[in-house]
């Protein structure tokens, strides 16, 4: 089965505090992975060096097969840590856009269509979003 993700030794220190120490994982394929653990056992550090967000003190991550992790691999992920992004008065499909072009990506409607269409939200393209704080 293809290894999509694989992280050797990685380790990510701030000052002297280890946020990560040694973590080594493969991710296959049609598997389902999650990640569980107390406030600070590292979950976030780990999603945020894989994301590209942050960088390992020491060790390597793996992706597609790529032990040089480029944009272009990590433009075929999708990550969101801590609290989803909402801008208001957007649809879903104008918040996609939104994101995609802060991230560099190219709008590509066909695209962002079929993704909407899989998650379930191809009906909101005229609703917009409601945030009360």
């Amino acid at each position: 089965m293809e290894i999509l993700l694989e992280t050797n030794q990685l380790t990510k220190r701030y000052g002297k505090f280890d946020a990560l120490e040694d973590v080594s994982i493969e991710l296959k394929r049609g598997e389902i992975y999650g990640l569980i653990g107390k406030n600070g056992a590292g979950k976030t550090t780990i999603m945020r060096l894989i994301a590209g967000l942050s960088f390992p003190t020491k060790g390597t991550i793996t992706l597609f097969g790529k032990k040089k992790c480029t944009r272009k691999e990590r433009e075929k992920i999708g990550v969101m840590i801590e609290a989803p992004a909402i801008v208001g008065d957007l649809t879903a499909k104008e918040t996609l856009i939104y994101f995609g072009k802060l991230k560099g990506i190219r709008k590509d409607e066909r695209m962002i269509d079929q993704l909407l269409l899989e998650v379930g939200l191809e009906n909101t393209g005229k609703k917009k979003q409601k945030i009360s704080l």
